[in-house]
């Protein structure tokens, strides 16, 4: 398992764009509506990444406004080790007509982490 993604909710979406892209200097890897007023941009500098997440409205988050995402090679033999470890999922894992699997877990402090498993 390996750290995927760093996701920045409730992001000042342009002033974000232009601070990672001309400041930091990653790249625009994907920027795609996903839903009604929500706009998600992923972007990357070598295998980091970071992910802006905007809505039209404000979404409170019990967890704040930042959760770490994991590869993972296969999300449900994950999904079954931390169930027997006792760690609650709070979600999934969920397949998408993508073919990524995604599961979300809350670590003690209530940090959302995503696990992400993509088709190959």
């Amino acid at each position: 398992m390996r750290v995927n993604f760093v996701t920045i909710y409730k992001a000042r979406m342009e002033e974000s764009i232009a601070f990672y892209t001309q400041i930091l200097g990653f790249k625009i890897a994907r920027d795609f509506a996903a839903g009604p007023g929500r706009r998600i941009v992923f972007l990357e500098d070598g295998p980091t990444q970071i992910e802006l997440i905007a809505d039209a409205g404000v979404v409170e988050r019990a967890n704040g406004d930042i959760s770490i995402g994991f590869h993972v090679d296969d999300i449900e033999s994950v999904a079954s080790l931390l169930r027997s470890k006792g760690a609650a999922i709070a979600e999934g894992p969920t397949a998408f007509p993508t073919g990524v699997k995604l599961m979300r877990v809350l670590d003690p402090n209530g940090v959302a982490l995503g696990f992400v498993q993509e088709s190959r």
